[in-house]
């Protein structure tokens, strides 16, 4: 065979393999799991199918009594249009197990943690970072934020309360330069971690997992 013929037949064997090479070394790209447990927080719209141009949005109610910093109790009605889906991953007898429990299935939430998050110069957002969820007779702990109890709305006989699980207060130089909370006079910079200011949301209960009165 010819030199003329036997580099017409390598090149020829290069054009026929060249889409494989290339194809092996395209990897796939990674799609994260959505029901990975890192997945934390997941909103569902709650809205109805748009009619004439207008999106009608579904209202849904829930009997709720709220817990106010130190000892105030208020009852009425939780209204909200979007649902959430809280992924918890909690240690039970030394296993790890994660709970897949939304909005509505929850009876019970507790705040029971904030964290500082500075906003200014000496001056702090206390945030709610972990709460004490009850679902399906069972108790867990997650530790992030929900940002839907922030501030929510509690309509008592046609009236809407806001109310707030957050609260601000003033890391402040007093007399003979000793530091200390403002508004809750503490020495303890952690102290507002556990102790919430009065007027306060502290706990929620929903649905019909207590008696009105």
């Amino acid at each position: 065979m010819s030199t003329a013929t036997t580099r017409m037949f390598i090149r020829l064997a290069l054009l026929l393999l060249l889409p494989g090479i290339l194809s092996a070394q395209i990897a796939e790209p990674s799609v994260p799991d959505p029901s990975d447990p890192e997945v934390q927080f997941n909103l569902t719209s709650m809205q109805a199918p748009t009619k004439t141009n207008s999106s009608v949005v579904q209202t849904y109610h829930s009997y709720a009594q709220v817990l106010i910093s130190p000892n105030t109790l208020l009852k009425g009605t939780y209204e909200y249009t979007t649902n959430f889906t809280l992924y918890i991953t909690n240690k039970v007898t030394n296993q790890t197990v994660t709970a897949k429990i939304d909005l509505m299935s929850i009876s019970q939430i507790d705040m029971i943690g904030w964290t500082a998050v500075q906003v200014e110069a000496g001056f702090y957002q206390m945030l709610p970072i972990q709460y004490r969820i009850y679902s399906g007779g069972k108790s867990y702990i997650y530790d992030k934020n929900i940002p839907y109890f922030n501030i929510f709305l509690i309509n008592t006989e046609g009236k809407n309360t806001k109310l707030f699980s957050i609260f601000y207060d003033s890391w402040i130089k007093g007399q003979k330069g000793v530091f200390h909370w403002k508004n809750s006079m503490a020495y303890e910079f952690s102290y507002n971690y556990t102790h919430p200011l009065k007027g306060v949301a502290i706990s929620v209960q929903f649905g019909s997992q207590f008696q009105w009165k």
